[in-house]
């Protein structure tokens, strides 16, 4: 049985407001399943199982009904843009307007569905989230259409429209906030921020946009796109950290919506560093052009980021940073191995390489993460929740 001290720990949790009545079930059953020791052949094999293992919110446990009811809204949703493409072809203004109202019909369906069951919950999430991309793709061919005429996209447009969906996703968040809704704030803001740096890098750096025309751009120039595309990604991670992460003094550092959040940050962070460091001269010619960031120099910008996000992970005890951290290592150790391995020594040497970068950073992965995890329980074990603290 488990033991009285921890049931009525959760009790008083559940009353203070610190976690609803679902969370207080799921920590129960938790608890009643710890009260009754492992077999001892497996005791031993799941010591660090907490770190080792994917997290549960990346393998939701939906049923076989739920699945095949998705997959038909999704074949719905197609034969709605494939009806609405064939009797208006080439008619943006209307093609734009079926597709934001396709959006209000999902996120009408969205906060409906949020009022029933668990089940109608999940699907009021994914609904809000498909309609994000309705909402933003609606409204630059909307715009794109009443500016130019044709279907077609140009940045303008396409920034008015992600700028619109962001928006709006925050909207939907604060109705029906979930792991769903929370996905939508990321992509839309890495959506918004690719369309951003595509409108706005013609503007500052006209010669990076003739890429197979002559170079006219000087070092110094390229360098400050590479700088600049380097720090608008990381100010973007930053953003996402702020609309993502819960302040510290709220105490959600333990939710899957913010272990989410810091997945997110982390793969812009290191995924927008790899981007501004493969820029290149323009091409002289065809399959011409050369790094403006050597290969190693960028490898260490990676890998530097990477490290900065295993210390994140260490300052807040949680392993969601190990992983983007793990990918990032892997990134610029790969990129490394592309570029200098792979060219002089030849596709075997580059593979042994690879096959060797890939266990190193998963037993260093592992490592990290089982410390982190320890220090986290530990910390539990002598620290009451934040929010309980205050309600005290």
């Amino acid at each position: 049985m488990p033991a009285a001290i921890v049931l009525e720990r959760i009790a008083t949790w559940e009353r203070a407001g610190v976690i609803d009545h679902a969370t207080a079930e799921r920590l129960r059953a938790l608890e009643d399943a710890a009260a009754s020791p492992p077999p001892p052949d497996i005791e031993a094999a799941n010591v660090d199982a907490p770190a080792s293992r994917l997290p549960a919110w990346l393998t939701p446990g939906f049923s076989a009904s739920e699945i095949f009811a998705y997959l038909g809204a999704v074949f719905v949703l197609l034969a709605w843009h494939v009806m609405v493409n064939t009797t208006f072809p080439g008619q943006g203004t209307l093609i734009g307007l079926a597709t934001i109202g396709a959006g209000a019909a999902l996120a009408a369906m969205g906060w409906y569905l949020g009022r029933g069951s668990d089940r109608m919950r999940r699907a009021a999430g994914l609904a809000l989230l498909a309609a994000v991309p309705h909402v933003a793709i609606g409204v630059t061919a909307l715009l794109h259409a009443l500016r130019s005429g044709p279907v077609g996209v140009d940045a303008g447009s396409g920034l008015v429209g992600t700028v619109l969906a962001l928006l709006a996703v925050v909207a939907f968040r604060e109705v029906r906030r979930g792991m769903s809704t929370q996905l939508g704030v990321a992509l839309a803001t890495v959506g918004f921020a690719a369309t951003f740096l595509t409108w706005v890098e013609p503007v500052l750096f006209p010669g990076a946009a003739d890429a197979f025309g002559p170079g006219r751009m000087a070092p110094e120039q390229a360098l400050l796109r590479v700088l600049f595309t380097m720090g608008w990604w990381w100010l973007v991670a930053g953003g996402m950290a702020a609309l993502l992460l819960p302040p510290l003094h709220r105490g959600a550092e333990g939710t899957d919506q913010t272990s989410l959040g810091r997945l997110a940050v982390g793969l812009t962070a290191v995924i927008g560093t790899f981007i501004a460091v493969q820029q290149r001269y323009p091409y002289h010619e065809l399959g011409g052009g050369d790094l403006v960031v050597s290969a190693w120099l960028g490898a260490v910008l990676i890998v530097g980021v990477a490290a900065v996000l295993v210390g994140l992970g260490v300052l807040h005890h949680a392993t969601a940073y190990v992983w983007p951290a793990a990918f990032g290592i892997w990134l610029g150790l790969t990129y490394l191995n592309t570029q200098y391995i792979a060219e002089g020594a030849g596709l075997g040497s580059a593979l042994l390489v690879e096959g060797v970068i890939l266990l190193g950073v998963a037993f260093a992965a592992r490592r990290v993460g089982d410390r982190i995890g320890h220090r986290r329980m530990l910390r539990s074990e002598t620290e009451p929740p934040p929010a309980l603290a205050e309600s005290a």
